[in-house]
This record gives C-alpha cells, sequence and structure tokens, in this order.
C-alpha cells in the first residue's frame, strides 16, 4: 500500500538486554560518562570561566552556544554528504576533537598569562562547543547502525540518563569548590581531558563487552 514503509521497528526484551551488554553500549556508556558529562558541566559554567579570565563571560558564553548550535548543524549537514564513513569512526573523531579541546583549556589554566592565553581559551571553548554540538547528531546515527530498530528510544534514553548522572558527579567530583581565578579550573579540565582519553580508548576497542564469554 502507498506509505506503507518496508521496516517495522520490533523489540524484545531479549533483543534490548543483548544490546545493553554490547560493546557498542559499553562504549556509548564510557563516552557519556567520560566526555558528554564533563562537555555538560563546562556549558553551565563557561561565563565563570571567562570571568574569572578576565575578559567578559557573557560574551564567551554566548559564542559557544552559538558555536554548539552551529556544530548540530554543520556536522550533521557535512556527515549526510559522507554517509559512506562509518558513524563509529566519524564519532570518534568529533570526541577526539572534544578531548583536544579540553586540553587546549587545561594548558591555558596552567599558564593563563603567557603570550597566546586567551587564544587558547577562545579556541578550546569554541572547539568543544562547535564539536559537542555535533556529537549529538552523530550519536544518533550511531544508535542507529548499531542497535537493532526497537531499542533505539531505550539506548538513546540511558545514554542522556548517563550524561544527566556523570554532570552530577563530574561537578561534585572535579568542579572548583570556589572560584578565585582561572587557574581554579586547572584540575577540572585536566580530569576532563583524562577521563576523554580513557573513553576514547573505549571508543577503539572492539573487546569491550558484558556478555559472559561464549554467548
Amino acid at each position: 500500500a502507498r506509505g506503507a514503509t518496508s521496516e517495522t521497528p520490533q523489540r524484545s526484551d531479549s533483543s534490548l538486554s543483548e544490546a545493553l551488554a554490547s560493546s557498542n553500549f559499553v562504549r556509548l556508556t564510557a563516552v557519556s560518562f567520560g566526555i558528554f558529562a564533563p562537555c555538560l558541566w563546562m556549558l553551565g559554567l563557561v561565563k565563570s570561566v571567562g570571568d574569572a579570565s578576565g575578559i567578559s563571560g557573557a560574551s564567551l558564553a554566548e559564542a559557544v552556544l552559538l558555536a554548539n548550535a552551529a556544530g548540530r548543524l554543520a556536522i550533521g549537514f557535512t556527515y549526510d554528504r559522507f554517509r559512506h564513513v562509518p558513524s563509529s569512526k566519524a564519532l570518534f573523531g568529533d570526541l577526539a576533537g572534544i578531548g583536544s579541546g579540553f586540553f587546549l583549556l587545561s594548558l591555558y589554566c596552567m599558564r593563563p598569562s603567557s603570550v597566546g592565553g586567551h587564544f587558547l581559551l577562545w579556541t578550546g571553548c569554541l572547539l568543544q562547543g562547535f564539536l559537542y554540538g555535533g556529537a549529538a547528531a552523530l550519536v544518533s546515527t550511531f544508535v542507529k547502525d548499531s542497535f537493532l530498530a526497537g531499542t533505539h528510544g531505550s539506548i538513546l534514553g540511558l545514554h542522556q540518563l548517563c550524561v544527566a548522572i556523570g554532570n552530577m558527579v563530574f561537578s561534585r567530583t572535579f568542579g572548583p569548590e570556589t572560584v578565585r581565578n582561572v587557574a581554579s579550573f586547572e584540575g577540572s579540565f585536566s580530569a576532563a581531558s583524562g577521563l576523554a582519553a580513557v573513553s576514547i580508548m573505549f571508543m577503539l576497542s572492539d573487546s569491550v563487552s558484558l556478555r559472559p564469554k561464549g554467548v
């Protein structure tokens, strides 16, 4: 019949349990906690980072939010034109860029008065914001490519839950108790860089799985 679709979502408890035990879900969970959670924390504090650096925090926050919105459109549109590239590889490249942004910010916090200091600040913030926005499109595609159709909503919902929990844990564990100057954020950005590196290692691994051996 006209208008009928060939794809009928099928879901069972077994298919969802298999998805949750798969290596792809372990990878997604790792990046949810290790990369997306610090990114969400960063969006909430970017104004404070700017103010602590001696620049207009409001201007920096506005620029990062605009970069985030632009990343969603630009990376989503671009990936549609290069759909032959596996979504896992596209997501890996995006996440590596986010990790690089956090690394630049940690360098800036170590020596904020060095030559080019504010350049590192703006570059790190805008890079992180832009790629975090683009990751939203890539994660959706990665879920579509990696899991059965009937589990997509559950997987994306769990991903967002992990990001929310990770944001709270990251803020409590690595967030500065008081902000005297930009050096107060050095530990936070260094932790974000380290977590990003570990999460990217999970993305590269083919052996991580919660499934018992032999199953």
